[in-house]
């Protein structure tokens, strides 16, 4: 028995059940793991899915017979490149998951990826097809425009270092995200194309000065003997381009033809090697047309384009990335005792009510109370909030802020995952995980087109060698190159990204892509009252003395009882006066309070408050409008006798007017839906100009209100903060939640208003609809020029040269299009 035909028994055997070895590399197969491929009609176990990602493909090639002939057990696929699978594994130790992991569920793990490797919208579609077919990989998505893939899998069925192999194994490598590991990669992928550009354009500017002469040969008498050394040179410039330049196309094509799959880089390697082959021989054969000029040239621009574009990226995600970065991993603690000093601690070391000192021109690490030290804070980076907030005793101050002023002493409330920095990067997670249906559209679209061209380049090249062999050459490399749908497959994804940094800056997290069309087609704008279009905090809006009494008197009388309350109405009270002392006070929560002040008991709270205690007031309380306004509150004596009336307002928040006027003028409707009591929902309306306002709502209600604007065919937005404003946010086309709404209606959301100021809502509107005309512009110009580019080519109308230039341009002119998006403020 040979050995070819030993080995295949014993492959054999690894199919009958209780023979736990791989039919592929013949080692065990681990308990729990059922992996198979169907070879020759056999079902054969696989111990690991890259084994069987291998098999797959032998399978898949038609290359099964190598099972047959092989001598002995196939190198297993983490043979191959063992130094850097052995890398991988570090990604599979729970310490150094705790840093990038999100558990999505009890058996589920999720994390985000930064792919190297990605040259076009083709890549991203392989990735996605092979990598959503390995066992335990429920669901990965690629977003090209931010070279990064959202990944969940199952711990207890695959790896994480197996997912990252199977990457590199299809030629591309990942890592869980790190900021300062992307911003490191861009550099170098920038470095990698600029060197490239550089000697292509310098080889370029040279061929196209000796193409120049070559052009007027025949009007200039050019001696043969020049010629042909001028094509010579031409071809000795040209041999740097094709050997160095266009290294990038190479590896993409080589790397596709692996897959047996096609790509941009497919299409731009074969124009260019056809081009550069056919001149060649023309060459050193003594005959025929040269196009080193258009190889050249192709390459040049087709690197220029590319090197912008990952400008773009980079100019994209700095802001995103500088988030990840700006927390230090250090902080100094104040220990506890007088005179006790400090200690500098890892911020993952701090806990609640620790004390941390920050200096001048250092960042905040954690969320907090500040307890000792006044001083302004920069929150821009997180906010958009361009001048610096004071900052004092009491107030809360959000990681990622500069302290810019005076020291401050801050009392930790928040670290770690649950920080206000944190929820932010993880908005921006899930935004960029998230990718929009057009996008999806328009690559699964480049993927095809790519197909055709290359389909239609093979039949121009049969036609015109059988018609007109002299254009056969030149019309096939026009075909290749004219009609790449590079700018077809950035469309969407660049002006996105330039959204999303646009969102940023003006402090909003876009968390669903798919937002910003629907927002920008939107017709119906509905707003909650409290919290939402006003601030949710009371201010004293109205002091009514009673009795001959002084206005101040009266409210240093209440201002004294409030002393004694946390209250929203007694910071509104106590903010706008000096409390007097005051002695036995007593509170009375929901309904108001009692003590003595200077000698005298006053009693302070609700109209039902006084009125239960002395009914003869009921009158007096109702003409000074206390029976139907919840927001009066009376000060009187302990004998019955009324002092004062104080009248609560609760103040627009910054920006409502603005943001209403921008979306009326805009045509948009407007309707504010409140479970506050109709008389305070009509006042802050009357305060905007908003007709539509309903009061008294409970969350079904709200919800019906909604739906009922959308059964009449309006596209709805709705802005709220609450858990009772849920149901709308899920209900409606477009929601926005701001950053403070509970955690219940921001997970509803599909965009999250990150600073304090509702002139956020305002901006946004502005740049979809910016960023709607940008892709329908972007996408139209993109069909537009392959369908009149392609047919000229196809007709010999369009030179090498002339299909080289548009189409580079076609894609600088996308790429400068979106950048527009960058200048909205």
């Amino acid at each position: 028995m040979t050995a070819s035909e030993a080995g295949v028994r014993q492959r054999e055997a690894a199919s009958v059940p209780g023979n736990e070895s791989c039919f592929h590399c013949d080692e065990a197969i681990p308990s729990g793991i059922s992996l198979h491929v169907r070879i020759d009609d056999h079902e054969r176990a696989m111990c690991c899915a890259g084994c069987q990602a291998v098999a797959e493909a032998i399978v898949d090639h038609g290359l099964t017979a190598y099972y047959a002939h092989r001598d002995g057990a196939a190198i297993k696929p983490d043979q191959l490149v063992p130094e850097e699978l052995a890398k991988l594994a570090v990604y599979d130790e729970d310490e150094v998951q705790q840093r990038f992991m999100q558990a999505d569920a009890a058996e589920t793990s999720a994390a985000s990826l930064v792919l190297d490797g990605i040259t076009c919208a083709a890549c991203a579609w392989l990735l996605e097809s092979r990598l959503n077919k390995v066992p335990g990989v429920a669901r990965f998505e690629v977003n090209y425009s931010t070279r990064q893939a959202a990944l969940e899998w199952q711990p207890g069925r695959v790896a994480l270092s197996d997912v990252l192999a199977e990457i590199l194994r299809l030629g591309y490598k990942a890592f869980p995200f790190d900021a300062t590991k992307r911003q490191a990669l861009l550099v170098k992928e920038r470095k990698y194309y600029l060197r490239r550009l550089g000697v292509a354009a310098l080889c370029s500017m040279q061929v196209m000065m000796i193409a120049f002469a070559l052009y007027f040969s025949e009007s200039a008498d050019l001696e043969p003997k020049y010629e042909r050394l001028l094509q010579w040179l031409g071809l000795v410039l040209a041999l740097p381009v094709m050997g160095f330049s266009a290294q990038p196309f190479y590896v993409g094509a080589w790397r596709a033809l692996k897959q047996w799959h096609v790509n941009m880089d497919l299409s731009v390697t074969l124009g260019i090697v056809l081009a550069f082959a056919g001149s060649m021989w023309a060459v050193t054969s003594g005959g025929g047309p040269v196009y080193f000029d258009s190889v050249t040239m192709f390459v040049a621009l087709l690197l220029g384009s590319r090197y912008l574009e990952l400008t773009a990226r980079s100019h994209a995600t700095t802001h995103i990335d500088h988030l990840a970065r700006i927390v230090p991993t250090a902080a100094t603690r104040i220990l506890a005792g007088a005179g006790a000093g400090f200690e500098t601690v890892a911020v993952t070391r701090l806990k609640p009510h620790d004390l941390v000192l920050v200096k001048p021109g250092e960042t905040v690490p954690v969320d907090g109370l500040v307890r000792d030290g006044e001083s302004s804070v920069d929150e821009s980076i997180l906010t958009g909030e361009s001048t610096p907030i004071r900052k004092g005793p009491g107030q809360r101050v959000i990681s990622g802020s500069t302290n810019v002023d005076s020291p401050l002493q801050i009392e930790v409330t928040t670290v770690g995952e649950g920080s206000f920095l944190m929820q932010v990067m993880q908005l921006i997670e899930r935004a960029q995980a998230r990718k929009p249906v057009l996008t999806e559209l328009t690559q699964r679209i480049s993927g095809w087109f790519i197909g055709l061209v290359i389909v239609l380049a093979a039949i121009t090249a049969l036609y015109y060698l059988r018609h007109d062999p002299a254009l056969w050459l030149p019309a096939t490399i026009a075909v290749l190159v004219v009609s790449c749908p590079c700018a077809l497959a950035i469309a969407t994804p660049t002006a996105l990204t330039a959204a999303s940094s646009s969102f940023m800056r003006q402090g909003v997290a876009l968390i669903h892509p798919n937002a910003l069309e629907a927002l920008a087609t939107a017709d119906e704008f509905v707003f909650d009252k409290t919290g939402t279009l006003t601030t949710g905090r009371l201010a004293l809006s109205a002091v009514a003395p009673l009795g001959g009494r002084a206005r101040d008197a009266v409210l240093r009388i209440a201002a004294a009882l409030e002393a004694h309350s946390e209250h929203p109405v007694a910071r509104a009270i106590l903010a706008a006066a000096t409390p007097a002392p005051a002695g036995e006070v007593r509170n009375f929560p929901g309904e108001g309070l009692a003590g003595s002040v200077e000698g005298t008991e006053y009693l302070l709270g609700s109209a039902g408050f006084i009125r239960a205690r002395h009914p003869a007031t009921a009158a007096e309380l109702e003409r000074l409008g206390g029976a139907t306004d919840e927001k009066t509150a009376f000060l009187a004596t302990a004998g019955g006798e009324l002092c004062a009336a104080f009248e609560f307002s609760d103040q627009l928040r910054p920006g409502a007017v603005e943001t209403i006027a921008h979306l009326r003028a805009a045509g948009c409707g407007i309707t504010i839906l409140s479970g506050d009591h109709a008389r305070a929902v009509a006042s802050v309306a009357g305060q905007l100009g908003v007709d539509a306002a309903h009061g008294g709502l409970t969350p079904p209600e709200k919800l019906a209100a909604v739906t009922a604007l959308q059964a009449a065919g309006r596209r709805v937005v709705a802005v709220g903060d609450g858990v009772n404003d849920a149901p709308i946010l899920a209900q409606a086309d477009v929601s926005f939640a701001l950053n403070e709404a509970a955690d219940h209606a921001k997970l509803n959301a599909d965009i999250v208003i990150l600073r304090e100021g509702l002139d956020a809502v305002r901006h946004a509107h502005r740049i979809a609809l910016l960023t709607r005309a940008v892709v329908r512009q972007n996408i139209a110009w993109s069909i537009a020029y392959n369908v009149l580019a392609l047919p000229l080519a196809l007709a010999g109308y369009i030179t090498p040269w002339i299909g080289a230039l548009g189409m580079s341009l076609s894609s600088l002119l996308v790429i400068a299009n979106a950048a527009r998006i960058y200048r909205v403020r």
